[in-house]
């Protein structure tokens, strides 16, 4: 039986995975004990880390990829769409 490595979703460290300072939040994402925006605690199922403690899930930062999702839809346009306003505008500089 071999150790597995982890990514930090936030920071990129990679570190262990034999011990506790890897913590799975609700939202899929990996976050380490030094990431964590609140002291750490976890649902109430105790199987994922409590949201307010996922940088992403309490705010503290912003997924670009959840921001595009929020753009698009916002504005419904599609990301091919998007992305030719964005290649047309490049272009005109």
């Amino acid at each position: 039986m071999g150790v597995d490595y982890r990514d930090c979703d936030c920071c990129g460290e990679s570190q262990c995975d034999c011990g506790d300072s890897y913590n799975l939040c609700e939202c899929g994402r990996m976050i380490c004990n030094f990431c964590l925006t609140a002291p750490k605690r976890y649902d109430d199922n105790e199987d994922y880390l409590h949201p307010e403690c996922c940088p992403y899930c309490s705010g503290a930062i912003i997924d670009l990829n959840d921001m595009l999702d929020f753009i698009l839809h916002k504005y419904d346009l599609t990301y091919d769409e998007a992305k030719e306003m964005y290649e047309k505008d490049k272009r005109s500089d």
